[in-house]
């Protein structure tokens, strides 16, 4: 917490500044591995980039088809007269 936090930021001040610097990375690639793995196993990544460019070419789409149509309902109107 808080108080882990307030001796971390002490012990980089102090002249053993590597070694606590190092044990902190180590901790942290500790817990960000488990965190992938346990994401890993909830869903794929293959699955989850997949998903992730499908729905980002339907907004593309949707994108273009709605600025296409405003431009066309705004033309068309001076084209007719």
């Amino acid at each position: 917490g808080i108080g882990a936090s307030r001796e971390s930021a002490a012990v980089a001040e102090a002249p053993g500044v590597s070694e606590s610097v190092v044990t902190r990375v180590r901790g942290d690639r500790l817990k960000h591995s488990r965190l992938s793995f346990f994401i890993g196993h909830l869903i794929s990544l293959e699955f989850l980039l997949l998903n992730v460019s499908r729905f980002a070419i339907v907004v593309l789409v949707a994108v273009v088809i709605w600025v296409g149509l405003t431009i066309w309902s705004e033309t068309r109107p001076k084209q007719m007269e």
